[in-house]
């Protein structure tokens, strides 16, 4: 393998003419404002992820990470189960604007909270107005049950946690945000609380108190 080492000219052009020994063609390689170096070789190399090949072709290797967003919410709410799709209170969500086109996005979300009939509660993630990674639109079928750890028979002082993530693959549009919620539907009735339990014995502090969160992770194409 041989290895030129390449350094901007005084002018700052950044420009180099190179005499080609095989086809008696100059060639032009415009450089950044830096040095750097060329590598030649007849095979394959392989550099962050990426195949550069001895004809030239470069193929960019998909799965890189474009960006993460995330959000916290600590604020303690209480929302009525119903019979349809429903946000919590606070509502989880973020918004996220793809730096590509095509992209999917790793979503990642933990709630904190008691629900009063978490066996028959499931949940479902949002892009804008429509579940993601779905077989159907029935109240019972989801992503997962709320209750994840905890009792949902003790509505007092034992919170359940829910962790939750999908890969959402339908692309994207640079540059066009995308909005994810967590959203629930149920079978029954009752409350759900977010970031606290049911009881109310101390106050605004209740028994335990936690913290909800949502990540959100473009991948390029």
């Amino acid at each position: 393998m041989s290895k030129v080492k390449i350094e901007g000219n005084a002018s700052g052009t950044g420009t180099l003419t190179i005499s080609a020994p095989n086809t008696n063609t100059d060639r032009t390689l415009t450089l950044p404002d830096g040095a750097g170096e060329i590598l030649t070789d007849a095979g394959l190399k392989t550099i962050n992820g990426s195949s550069i090949v001895g004809s030239g072709d470069l193929e960019v290797g998909g799965g890189k990470v474009l960006q993460v967003v995330s959000s916290r919410f600590t604020a303690q709410g209480t929302v009525s189960l119903s019979q349809s799709d429903y946000t919590t209170n606070p509502s989880i969500t973020k918004s996220i604007t793809p730096v590509e086109s095509g992209s999917s996005f790793l979503i990642y979300i933990r709630w904190f909270g008691e629900t009063a009939n978490g066996e028959s509660t499931v949940a479902h993630i949002y892009r804008d107005s429509s579940r993601i990674n779905e077989a159907n639109t029935n109240l019972y079928h989801g992503l997962s049950l709320s209750a994840q750890s905890g009792t949902t028979s003790d509505l007092d002082s034992t919170p359940q946690i829910m962790h939750l993530q999908t890969l959402d693959e339908t692309g994207s549009t640079a540059g066009t945000s995308i909005t994810y919620t967590l959203k629930y539907s149920s079978a029954g009735t009752g409350s759900m609380y977010t970031n606290r339990v049911a009881s109310s014995s101390y106050g605004s502090t209740h028994y335990e108190t936690g913290v909800s969160e949502i990540i959100i992770t473009e991948i390029g194409a």
